[in-house]
């Protein structure tokens, strides 16, 4: 594409963001979303001033591309910029003969300062600490906002039980109006969540943030006759488990288990959310799953979810499958 051509395709995905409301209280989305914004191979999230930037093709992994999508992005009022190679191992070849110095300073000559490290943005006021250093997530699924301001809009006063809680994106969200337990295996990402929790001024308490198994908790749970009035589950498509503390997981082999386990541990007024993105799990197996846990518990399916604007894809490609069990 030629520079025109680019600066054009990041105007407009910017002025669709804010038509759709973004700016302003959320400084935290996808600001181009591969070909759906007419730029294939592109995907950028905005960090508050920060522009994380993933090239997935080697067309636009050159200096010159980098630099003039800078520009493009520098004119939307981004100050710094990460970029990052997200590209199969035949493209991008073995990490040590890759030198990325170029495409910062290309990053630099068209106007955004290289960063790399933490930043404070916003979600719908709300303020979470994200990442360029953190790999291809910056801390934060921004295809999971919209879900968790419903959420946030839908439950009061319920003891929540958040799994796989990362960064505590979810805590964060429902941890104004509910006493939530955020699990996961990672001492680390519960740490991120702990200074999440405290950039928002809610209470920082122990027990609330618990590095567990997300199976080894539901069994405790069910033996101990302990029930939730809501649960997230959004858990990774795969994990190597870890010796004594972790189980071995996969989402296509072990979440129809997973979703049966959580809905056991719901007070007969709970509701479930559960979530894959993984696409490799047909959307019609997961849907599957989910009637599975239904009729087995006399539950049924409340809500899904669609895309959100910041990702302009038909739902039919969608990668996320959602879903709202009461």
């Amino acid at each position: 594409m030629n520079a025109d051509a680019v600066r054009e395709a990041v105007a407009r995905a910017a002025a669709r963001r804010v038509a759709a409301g973004l700016g302003g209280d959320t400084t935290a989305y996808r600001l181009v979303h591969d070909r759906w914004d007419a730029l294939p191979g592109v995907r950028v999230d905005r960090l508050g001033d920060v522009a994380s930037i993933r090239l997935r093709a080697a067309d636009v992994t050159t200096p010159s591309y980098v630099e003039t999508l800078a520009a493009a992005l520098a004119e939307t009022g981004l100050r710094r910029g990460h970029v990052l190679r997200d590209q199969p191992e035949k493209v991008r070849g073995l990490a040590a003969d890759v030198d990325d110095g170029p495409l910062e300073a290309a990053l630099a000559a068209g106007g955004l300062q290289p960063f790399a490290g933490p930043v404070v943005a916003l979600e719908r006021g709300q303020r979470f600490e994200l990442s360029t250093a953190a790999g291809f997530s910056c801390g934060l699924f921004f295809d999971m906002r919209d879900v968790r301001a419903a959420l946030a809009s839908r439950w009061s006063g319920r003891k929540t039980l958040n799994l796989f809680a990362y960064t505590c994106g979810f805590g964060v969200a429902l941890g104004a109006r509910n006493e939530v337990i955020n699990v996961d295996t990672s001492g680390p990402y519960l740490e991120w969540g702990r200074r999440n929790y405290a950039l928002n001024g809610l209470e920082v308490r122990d027990e609330h943030f618990v590095r567990a198994d997300a199976f080894a908790w539901l069994e405790g749970a069910v033996r101990r006759g302990v029930t939730y009035d809501a649960v997230t589950l959004d858990p990774p498509s795969y994990s190597a488990g870890r010796r004594g503390r972790a189980r071995r997981f996969s989402v296509e082999r072990d979440l129809g288990e997973l979703i049966e386990l959580a809905v056991r541990v719901l007070a007969p007024s709970g509701e479930l959310f559960v979530a894959t993105n993984h696409e490799a799990l047909p959307r019609d197996a997961f849907a599957a799953a989910v009637r599975r846990a239904c009729a087995g518990a006399g539950r049924r399916v409340e809500q899904a979810w669609d895309p959100p604007p910041d990702y302009p894809v038909d739902r039919a490609v969608w990668h996320l499958r959602t879903a709202l069990i009461a």
